[in-house]
């Protein structure tokens, strides 16, 4: 992998890891009511 395609990889995961995060913490909220 070049070091553009890791940069290109690690500002995906930036942009997605919270929002990931804000599904999971949503699906675990809804399971406990």
């Amino acid at each position: 992998m070049t070091r553009a395609g890791k940069w290109e990889l690690i500002k995906v995961a930036v942009v997605y890891a919270p929002i990931l995060v804000g599904i999971a913490a949503a699906i675990v909220a809804r399971r406990q009511t």
